[in-house]
């Protein structure tokens, strides 16, 4: 394993053990990195979209509808990315609950562009499996933002957390224990030679 592989494997399974910590805790400071990371993922996604090339060319050549959804979209997800980015900075609990619910708003109607576009593309035999994953992932993110204040949403939390946390001790467990027979593996055909 390359040097770089390795310490970026350590990196991510540092990461998902301090994102599940924050998690489980329940911490406010939890739901602000959600909340931002949520933002950036939604701009980077949005601007992507609306900018580059469609990858659902054939879907917007059938229906102009479904292309005026996406641009649609598109646009509310910039706009409400980049206040999810910015209001943890002036964060107030007021602000913060506005933005986690205008962002999981945005999550469903996401989701329901991705399902549309998803039939859309079926009925003219084109498979974008993509968009079943980013329809769940919208929902799933939407129904933890909404719930979140509430008990079920601090559950879904604490099982976040404790799989976040599992995998990423898995995660520098298998990689340490790569590097380690690895040398192990040198060290004995260095021996042999």
């Amino acid at each position: 394993m390359k040097l770089r592989t390795f310490l970026f494997r350590i990196f991510v399974g540092v990461l998902m053990v301090f994102i599940g910590i924050l998690s489980v805790s329940h911490n406010e400071t939890f739901t602000r990195i959600l909340i931002v990371v949520c933002g950036l993922v939604i701009v980077c996604n949005c601007a992507s979209r609306l900018f580059s090339g469609s990858n659902y060319k054939a879907l917007f050549d059938h229906s102009h509808g479904a292309k005026v959804l996406d641009a649609v979209d598109c646009i509310l997800g910039i706009v409400i990315g980049i206040i999810a980015v910015i209001a943890p900075i002036a964060w107030a609990d007021t602000i913060g609950t506005i933005v986690s619910y205008a962002l999981a708003v945005f999550l469903f109607f996401s989701a329901f562009v991705a399902a549309r576009m998803y039939f859309g593309l079926l009925a003219l035999n084109v498979s974008s499996n993509n968009l079943l994953t980013e329809f769940l992932i919208d929902l799933l993110l939407g129904i933890i933002l909404i719930l979140s204040p509430q008990a079920l949403g601090q559950t879904l939390l604490t099982v976040a957390g404790i799989v976040l946390i599992t995998g990423g001790l898995v995660t520098l467990i298998s990689t340490i224990a790569i590097k380690v027979r690895e040398k192990q593996t040198k060290n004995s055909v260095e021996e042999l030679n």
